[in-house]
């Protein structure tokens, strides 16, 4: 694996950790964008549709344990 592909990688990982240690404190699908929309520059390498997708699977992944 190349060098950027790997960093693109830990930076997705880094993004997925944030998103998994904020999601219980959000009431709402916004609420939790919002709180994650600083870290989006992360994800320079992503679109924000994909970017968006991501923080859904966090959010559906989280919330499917409690329905």
């Amino acid at each position: 694996m190349g060098k950027v592909k790997a960093w693109a990688m830990e930076l997705e990982e880094e993004f997925l950790d944030t998103a998994s240690n904020t999601v219980g404190e959000c009431e709402s699908f916004d609420e939790f964008v919002g709180k994650m929309q600083p870290h989006f520059n992360k994800l320079k390498h992503m679109s924000t549709s994909e970017i968006h997708d991501l923080v859904g699977e966090a959010w559906g992944e989280y919330w499917s344990r409690y329905i």
